[in-house]
């Protein structure tokens, strides 16, 4: 969560529960977020295992 996305959420947060709505939508929008890094996370980490995949291929190949 980016620094002034916490600093809203804790304004937020100081207003009470009145605001509830409010901070849940940032904690979805939030969810959200971390979900679609992780999913390039695993896409690269597929592209990385080929590559070492690959590697292994041709390092037992000069066996």
């Amino acid at each position: 969560m980016a620094l002034s996305d916490v600093r809203a959420f804790a304004a937020l947060y100081a207003s009470g529960d009145k605001t509830c709505p409010e901070r849940k939508v940032a904690l979805v929008k939030h969810r959200r977020n971390l979900d679609a890094r992780q999913a390039e996370i695993d896409r690269r980490r597929d592209i990385l295992d080929g590559k070492l995949k690959r590697y292994e291929r041709i390092l037992e190949d000069r066996k």
